[in-house]
């Protein structure tokens, strides 16, 4: 299983339907892939979020997964699969380079990515496992406000993590100031 970070910072929050798969895994020997860019997209996340979680925490969260970097094999994979997502749509699919990698990953491997994402790895034409209903994903997001859905989704495509607006997110700057991405406690 390719564990992609929407999977492992609902994990950080102690969401139960991400525990639950998280020990389905464990208890079906399933190896588990930790890609060297969801690292990244990590400690970018907590930043971006000026989370309290401390570096240790997220080490510690981080140090139960085998690694898989980015090489020529996995470069050339991702451009060929963000290329077909591109012609299918007949333009930008809309799936970013993050993405790409993390598919060409499962496609090498021959697994399929663990996210709570499913549409950008579906467009890339991998096996994707989620550990929520695709009716709690809408759910999420329905509970926004039509002007804040899509500064959401946005967020949620940059931070890597659906958000739900909360009325104390209101006095945060910038994009994630409708959204709750506070702490992965």
């Amino acid at each position: 299983m390719i564990i992609d970070s929407s999977y492992l910072f609902d994990l950080m929050a102690e969401d139960p339907g991400a525990f639950s798969k998280g020990a389905e895994l464990v208890d079906e020997g399933e190896m588990q892939w930790l890609p060297t860019t969801v690292v990244a997209e990590t400690y970018y996340g907590d930043a971006w979020a000026r989370s309290d979680t401390t570096e240790q925490e997220i080490r510690n969260r981080l140090l139960g997964c085998s690694r898989i970097g980015v090489d020529e094999e996995i470069s050339r994979t991702a451009g060929e699969l963000l290329a077909m997502a591109d012609d299918r749509v007949g333009g930008l699919a809309g799936v970013g380079p993050t993405d790409a990698y993390i598919a060409a990953m499962a496609e090498v491997l021959n697994d399929a990515v663990l996210t709570d994402i499913v549409d950008d790895f579906e467009a890339l034409g991998v096996s994707v496992e989620t550990f929520r209903s695709r009716c709690e994903n809408t759910k999420l997001l329905s509970d926004l406000p039509q002007s804040r859905l899509k500064r959401c989704k946005l967020v949620a495509r940059e931070v890597y993590r659906l958000c739900v607006c909360h009325s104390v997110c209101t006095e945060r700057e910038g994009p994630l100031r409708d959204c709750a991405v506070l702490s992965w406690r």
